[in-house]
């Protein structure tokens, strides 16, 4: 299996495709948190992004393979810039030194549990789409009435 996947690699590579990586292959061409198709599906391939499971803007020096997951831009959007590591800044907010040490143990944390941190950031996708879904359906109720409205206007 290894070696098919290090040829489908090599296959991205010389058509100019690198950005199909070893993430697109590890995840069988699924977003990582919802599982929608980036590959077979073509809305699913125009909207397939590489995420880094540990953000850069609070992990920068962990520019390594295993930080890189396939993702819908959906899912994307709504994780932002989670920290899966320290989800409620808690420790970036109070305890500096806590949080510098556990920065330094990142990629530690990637190597050894990052099924686990995938687990979590689908997690709070989850509830991200709830808090949206409530929204949605104020924001449709309005604009069902706003419609409703203009089109009696116009008759």
């Amino acid at each position: 299996m290894a070696k098919a996947a290090d040829e489908a690699v090599a296959k991205f590579k010389e058509l100019g495709l690198e950005s199909y990586g070893r993430e697109t292959i590890s995840s069988l061409g699924r977003c990582e948190y919802c599982d929608r198709d980036l590959v077979f599906d073509r809305l699913g391939y125009a909207c397939r992004e590489h995420d880094h499971l540990l953000p850069k803007t609070h992990y920068p020096e962990c520019d390594i393979a295993a930080n890189i997951v396939s993702a819908c831009s959906i899912c994307n959007g709504l994780k932002r810039d989670y920290d899966v590591l320290d989800p409620d800044g808690i420790l970036k907010d109070t305890n500096k030194e806590e949080y510098d040490a556990l920065r330094e143990k990142a990629e530690e944390h990637l190597n050894k549990d990052r099924a686990g941190l995938i687990e979590k950031v689908r997690g709070h996708i989850n509830w991200e789409r709830k808090e949206k879904d409530g929204e949605w359906k104020i924001v449709k109720g309005i604009m069902r009435e706003y419609l409703l409205v203009v089109s009696a206007e116009v008759k």
